[in-house]
C-alpha cells in the first residue's frame, strides 16, 4: 500500500465519521486533506472522483455553493473519464449539480443537470422509484419559479448500453475503495495485411515469372516497462500511519461496529506486513482481527489469527513470555466460547503454568486464569475438578484484590453456585449470603502486567536489547513497551 493510498484512507474515514455526526466543517477539512492524497494518484481514479464529490457535499451543507459546484463539476469530469462509467455515479453527481445550481438561482444550468439526472436515474432505478419522484418534484419547483424561462428539453444520449443489472451497493463501494486502479489494457497493434501480388497476363511467348514478393512482417511493439513498485515508506512513517488505523479501529470496536473496525484492521495489516512478522504491531493487528472474528462467532477465522500470532511470538520470544501467556489465554477463551472444551482445557492449563512461572503463585491474573478453568469444569458438570480450583483462586483473589472487590465477589457467586450443584447448601450460604449467585459462564480476558523484576529488564528493549533510555518505544525496532504486549 502506497503512502498516498494509506493517508487517503485515514482522512476518508475521519471525514465520513464527521459527516455522519453532522460536523460538516470538520468533514470539509478532512476531505480537503484526502483530496491532496487523491491528487497524487492517476487522474482517472475513482477515489479522486469520490473525494471531490464528498467534499462538494460537505461544502453544500456549509452553504459554500460556489466551491461545492466547482468540485462537483470536476468530480463529474473524472467520473465520465473512467473506463467503466456507472449509472449510480453519474446520476448522483448530476443530481447534486442540479441542486447546487438550483440553490444559486441559476435556472438554466439547473434545468440542464436536472434533465440529465432524471434520465440517468430512471434508467438505473425505474420511473417510479422514490429518488426519481423526489428529483422530478425538485425540477417541478424550479419550473414554477417566475424567473425561470424554460428552454427546449432534450433527452441526453446515454452512453451505457445495455440496461445494467440491479446495483450491488457493496460492489460499488468496494470499487471506490480499491487499493489500486485496474490495469490499463495494452494498446491494440494493427497488423498490416500482405499485399496481393498481381498475376501477369498470359502471352504467346512465355516469359519468366518473377519470384513473389513476401508480405511485410510487422515489427512487434516494444515490451512495456514493468510497473514500478511504489517507494517503500520509512518504518517511522509506517508506524505513525498504523497507529492512526489502530486508534480509529479501536473506536469502532468500542461502539461494536465490527464491520468498519475489521476494514481498518485489514488496512493496518497490509500497511505493517512489509516490516516483517517479527514486528510487534503485526501481532497486535492479528490478535485484533482474531478478536473481531470471535465477536462475530466466526471461530475458524478467529482461530487462524490467534494461532498465527501465537506461533510468531513463540518463535521470537520463546515459550515463557508475558505476551505468549496473553495469547494462550485468548486461545483458551476462543475454544471455550466455540464449545471445544478439550482445547480450552489444554490452553487454560498452559496459561496457568506460564503465569505461575512468570508472576509467582499470588498474582491476580493467575487467580483469574484459575477461575476461568474452574468455570470450564463447572459448565461441564465436573464439580470435583472445579472445587479445588475455585478454592485456590479465592485464596489468591482475597490477597490480591481484597475481600470486597468485584473480582472476589464474582468468584464467590460462582463458588456458591457450585456448592448448590453439589447439594452442599450450608457451604453455599456461607460463601454467598447476599444472593443466589449463578455461574456467569464467561471467560475473563486477562491483562498483562509486568512480571516481577521487569523494571530492570525494560531498561533495554525486550525484543532487540537496545537501551531504551527511559523511552516507551525502541528507536531501533519500534517495539512499543506501553502496549504491554508483543
Amino acid at each position: 500500500m502506497s503512502s498516498a493510498v494509506a493517508q487517503w484512507k485515514i482522512y476518508r474515514t475521519r471525514a465520513e465519521l464527521a459527516g455522519d455526526e453532522g460536523t460538516h466543517d470538520l468533514a470539509e477539512e478532512d476531505w480537503k486533506e484526502a483530496l491532496k492524497q487523491a491528487r497524487q494518484l492517476e487522474q482517472k481514479d475513482r477515489r479522486l472522483a469520490y473525494t471531490l464529490e464528498r467534499l462538494a457535499e460537505s461544502q453544500f451543507h456549509l452553504n459554500k455553493l460556489s466551491d461545492a459546484t466547482a468540485n462537483a463539476l470536476e468530480s463529474l469530469s473524472v467520473y465520465e473519464s473512467l473506463k467503466e462509467e456507472k449509472l449510480a455515479d453519474l446520476g448522483r453527481i448530476n443530481a447534486n449539480l442540479a441542486k447546487a445550481y438550483h440553490a444559486q438561482n441559476m435556472a438554466a444550468q439547473a434545468q440542464e443537470y436536472y434533465t440529465k439526472a432524471i434520465a440517468l436515474k430512471e434508467k438505473e432505478l425505474g420511473v417510479s422509484h422514490p429518488d426519481v419522484v423526489a428529483l422530478k418534484d425538485s425540477f417541478t419547483s424550479l419550473s414554477k419559479d417566475p424567473s425561470f424561462a424554460p428552454g427546449p428539453i432534450e433527452t441526453p444520449e446515454i452512453k451505457i448500453e445495455p440496461a445494467p443489472e440491479p446495483l450491488d451497493l457493496k460492489v460499488a463501494l468496494d470499487s471506490i475503495f480499491a487499493d489500486e486502479p485496474p490495469p490499463a489494457e495494452p494498446p491494440k497493434v494493427e497488423v498490416a495485411q500482405p499485399s496481393v501480388i498481381p498475376q501477369p497476363e498470359p502471352e504467346l511467348v512465355p516469359t519468366p515469372i518473377s519470384a513473389p514478393v513476401s508480405a511485410p512482417v510487422p515489427t512487434p511493439p516494444p515490451e512495456p516497462p514493468p510497473p514500478q513498485a511504489p517507494p517503500a515508506m520509512p518504518p517511522e512513517q509506517v508506524t505513525i500511519l498504523w497507529s492512526n488505523f489502530k486508534n480509529m479501529a479501536e473506536n469502532y470496536m468500542t461502539s461494536n461496529n465490527l464491520v468498519e473496525a475489521e476494514k481498518l484492521w485489514l488496512d493496518a495489516l497490509a500497511l505493517i506486513q512489509p516490516l516483517g512478522e517479527a514486528n510487534p504491531n503485526y501481532c497486535t493487528t492479528l490478535e485484533s482481527l482474531g478478536e473481531i472474528r470471535l465477536r462475530m462467532q466466526d471461530f475458524p477465522a478467529s482461530e487462524n489469527y490467534f494461532l498465527k500470532a501465537y506461533n510468531i511470538k513463540i518463535g521470537v520470544l520463546g515459550p515463557q513470555h508475558v505476551a505468549v501467556a496473553q495469547t494462550v489465554n485468548q486461545l483458551a477463551r476462543l475454544y471455550y466460547q466455540g464449545g471445544n472444551f478439550e482445547k480450552a482445557e489444554y490452553y487454560g492449563r498452559l496459561c496457568i503454568d506460564l503465569q505461575e512461572k512468570l508472576y509467582g503463585p499470588e498474582d491476580g491474573n493467575l487467580a483469574c486464569s484459575i477461575h476461568n478453568l474452574a468455570t470450564l469444569y463447572h459448565m461441564q458438570k465436573k464439580f470435583e475438578m472445579a472445587e479445588p480450583l475455585y478454592k485456590r483462586s479465592l485464596e489468591i483473589k482475597r490477597k490480591a484484590f481484597g475481600p470486597e472487590h468485584a473480582e472476589t465477589t464474582r468468584l464467590l457467586k460462582s463458588y456458591s453456585d457450585l456448592m448448590r450443584n453439589m447439594n452442599r447448601l450450608n457451604e453455599a450460604d456461607e460463601l454467598d449470603s447476599m444472593a443466589d449467585g449463578r455461574i456467569s459462564g464467561t471467560w475473563r480476558a486477562i491483562s498483562v502486567p509486568a512480571p516481577p523484576g521487569s523494571s530492570k529488564k525494560m531498561e533495554n528493549c525486550d525484543i532487540c536489547g537496545t537501551p531504551l533510555g527511559g523511552a516507551t518505544r525502541c528507536a531501533k525496532c519500534g517495539y512499543d513497551t506501553s502496549l504491554g504486549v508483543f
